[in-house]
């Protein structure tokens, strides 16, 4: 356990001087943004986060837990909700992640209800009679 707190510890430092002597415009403008704050008064359904995402045209996808509330889509400008009316399997999102074709996909958790891909246009929710192993899907990645 003492190994594991000196390498977590000589990780930290190297990332804490990497990201201390950046030097280039992109990492800069990056350092210097300022926070934004979003909250239900500035469109969203519920204010329990528990999952964000991006699509290829740079749009943020937002995935709400206790409570539900689907996933909100923001452009920079305007909000788009999308529930379980719109094809979502449950409105309930544990993670969300694009895919190099421009897909979303969305997972579900203890909910059970495999995972639903989005193309711009449709909604397909696969499960364990599609194929996957488990309903209990937590995470994704791509």
């Amino acid at each position: 356990m003492k190994s594991l707190k000196v390498l977590f510890f000589i990780f930290s430092t190297v990332v804490i001087n990497i990201s201390c002597t950046s030097t280039t415009p992109i990492e800069n403008e990056i350092v210097h943004r300022e926070f934004q704050t979003f909250t239900e008064s500035d469109g969203l359904p519920s204010n329990s986060v528990y999952a964000l995402g991006s699509d290829a045209n740079g749009s943020i996808w937002i995935g709400y837990g206790v409570g539900g509330g689907g996933v909100t889509k923001y452009n920079g400008s305007t909000w788009v909700t999308f529930t379980t009316d719109d094809g979502l399997a449950h409105n309930y999102v544990q993670a969300v992640t694009g895919d190099s074709h421009g897909n979303l996909w969305f997972c579900y958790g203890v909910n059970a209800n495999g995972i639903t891909r989005f193309d711009g246009s449709n909604w397909t929710t696969f499960t364990e009679s599609d194929g996957l192993p488990s309903n209990s899907v937590y995470a994704l990645g791509s």
